[in-house]
């Protein structure tokens, strides 16, 4: 099921973000972590309906496929050229293809929105007590409140203070305040990062999660 949607993508070659969610759908979830997704060999659709055969994986495939297509930014008309192509092969053409991109553009939808309105409610919980009642939100960027975070460098190596502004400045990160427009929620977050020694990146935010929620266990 990985060359059709390999072939599925431009000439051109993957977005970051395509082959991010390629490589984790087959890593994570068809389990083919020892696949290289740059040397495997596409499939064209005459190719693709050889060889998928049964419904469910053909279902899956163009499932796969839509995904792909809407990880490329911008859209792209000969992406979705392509996939079209692959679903006429694979026999999902008309509304069963439509059925699919509504049903993946609905999920998107209703995940945001869920996203949005959890972080809403836990966004008080989230932030640093003292900073709440005055910083949960700002509507433009606080010099003053930036300022004073800036002083904790002056306490020197080894303190905690000098330590969470150099995260700042080797992250090249604007110190809250400065332009962030929920501050007293990232000097919490923030602070987090710099106890549990996480840098901000991607499997570093998921463990800060993970440390976050033992944390308040």
């Amino acid at each position: 099921m990985v060359e059709p949607a390999v072939g599925a993508l431009l000439d051109g070659g993957p977005t970051d973000e395509q082959l991010a969610v390629l490589r984790a759908v087959v890593t994570n979830l068809w389990e083919r972590a020892e696949l290289d997704l740059d040397a495997v060999t596409p499939l064209d659709p005459d190719a693709a309906a050889r060889e998928l055969r049964g419904a469910q994986e053909r279902r899956r495939v163009m499932e796969m496929m839509v995904v792909l297509e809407v990880c490329r930014h911008p859209e792209s008309a000969d992406q979705v050229a392509r996939v079209e192509r692959y679903s006429q092969a694979l026999d999902h053409s008309g509304p069963d293809l439509e059925i699919i991109r509504d049903w993946i553009d609905q999920g998107t939808a209703r995940a945001t929105e869920d996203f949005d309105r959890f972080y809403a409610e836990s966004l008080p919980t989230l932030s640093e007590p003292s900073l709440r009642d005055t910083y949960l939100r700002i509507e433009e960027p606080d010099l003053e409140l930036a300022q004073r975070l800036q002083k904790l460098h002056d306490l020197g190596p080894d303190t905690l203070g000098y330590a969470y502004i150099e995260f700042y400045r080797r992250n090249k990160i604007t110190v809250p305040g400065a332009d962030v427009h929920t501050p007293a929620h990232y000097v919490s977050h923030d602070m987090n990062h710099v106890i549990a020694g996480y840098e901000p990146t991607g499997p570093g935010e998921i463990a800060l999660g993970g440390f976050t929620l033992a944390m308040n266990d």
